[in-house]
């Protein structure tokens, strides 16, 4: 990564690594021109996903009969891969799902899981006959 500091002549670049994994407050110390330069980290938080140390959380709406009937859903990792994530019958809304291993690597090569928490999208075009029927069966248990 390039960051710009400002010198006392002006703006100068340096090129830094950044280790995966970092949080906001955490820095690191680098050389430049005979000094130490410190750079103190802040990370930007996602409107996808949420982060507790290195796991990884991120929402998916699923249509309520697909979690009655159990499908199979296409989410997309941090990295941007595609991974297939099985949503068994009659899953319960907000359950949280474990994919091992695609959370974030840290500095210690140690890597955290992503879980999927599943949202239950009501369909508001089901027909009257279809309620009729959920309805009759709810009262006959």
């Amino acid at each position: 990564k390039m960051v710009s500091i400002q010198m006392g002549d002006g703006l100068s670049a340096v090129s830094i690594t950044i280790d995966p994994g970092v949080v906001t407050g955490d820095s690191a110390r680098f050389r430049f021109e005979g000094a130490d330069l410190v750079i103190i980290y802040k990370v930007d938080p996602s409107k996808t996903w949420t982060r507790e140390n290195n796991n990884l959380t991120r929402e998916y709406r699923v249509n309520v009969w697909d979690l009655v009937l159990g499908t199979t859903l296409d989410v997309e990792t941090i990295f941007g891969e595609t991974f297939r994530l099985k949503i068994p019958p009659k899953t319960q809304a907000d359950t949280l799902m474990r994919i091992k291993g695609k959370g974030v690597r840290n500095v210690w090569d140690q890597t955290g899981d992503m879980f999927v928490r599943v949202k239950a999208d009501i369909p508001k075009d089901i027909s009257m006959e279809l309620l009729q029927a959920i309805k009759q069966e709810v009262d006959n248990k």
